[in-house]
């Protein structure tokens, strides 16, 4: 369900704004339009999933001793256990937000 629900949203918009528009042009613009913005969402999952299965599954040394150390240090510091919990799974920045608001 990473986008699935703004997928079928945004579907639902494209086609809508498709069908009240009685142009050709107009529906394929609309859903030219929808693909793209999907993809862009599609991209941003598809980054996501690889970061968090880099950090969880790579054998980058530095991640590795981070990940050992703050277990090692997880139930004297809840920091640490935290640390472990919210990772640095997936990209930085927000998802990309589409004509509806959503994601």
């Amino acid at each position: 369900m990473n986008s699935g629900i703004a997928d079928a949203d945004e579907a639902a918009s494209a086609i809508a704004v498709a069908i009240r528009s009685h142009r050709d042009a107009v529906a394929r613009d609309e859903v030219e339009l929808f693909a793209a913005r999907r993809e862009k969402a599609a991209q941003y999952n598809l980054d996501a999933a690889g970061q968090a299965l880099e950090y969880l599954q790579g054998d980058d040394p530095v991640t590795v001793l981070r990940k050992e150390a703050a277990a090692a240090l997880a139930d004297q510091f809840e920091v640490a256990g935290e640390y472990l919990d919210d990772a640095p799974y997936g990209p930085h920045g927000a998802p990309p937000i589409v004509s509806t608001g959503n994601y």
